[in-house]
């Protein structure tokens, strides 16, 4: 079987998943069950939407939490997030996925990258903290 050179996936089209678009959008390329799927970017409207429904809120409170944060009330908001932004860049490029497709991909195991591929794809990477210049001491 030949590979798509875009994704990587199977490049007969019937053998692709949920109808990728003829040229997709640049994203970041992941494989979520037994495809190959390419997150693009959310668009803005979308965005406004993910600010207004709590859902950036829920994603990067986690990312400040221990890591037990996952095992609680706020674990499952920034999963839920995650899906939901997962969907949300996914239905760019394949317009004939859906929101419960799109949850019953996105296991345990890759979650991680999922999340990560939407702080690549949405320039919401943690900003690295910068340490205060050390002090000088007599020794």
């Amino acid at each position: 079987m030949h590979t798509c050179p875009v994704c990587g996936g199977p490049d007969a089209p019937e053998e692709m998943a949920n109808g990728l678009v003829a040229k997709p959008i640049p994203g970041t390329k992941l494989q979520l069950g037994p495809y190959w799927y390419i997150l693009p970017s959310m668009l803005l409207e979308d965005v406004k939407a993910c600010i207004r429904d709590g859902s950036f809120k829920a994603f990067s409170d986690l990312r400040s939490t221990t890591d037990d944060g996952i095992w609680s009330e706020a674990g499952i908001k920034t999963f839920d997030a995650v899906q939901h932004m997962a969907y949300l860049s996914l239905k760019r490029n394949y317009p004939g996925i859906t929101k419960d497709e799109v949850v019953a991909l996105i296991d345990l195991a890759q979650y991680g990258p999922v999340q990560g591929a939407i702080l690549e794809m949405n320039r919401m990477e943690a900003r690295p903290t910068t340490a205060a210049p050390a002090t000088a001491t007599a020794s």
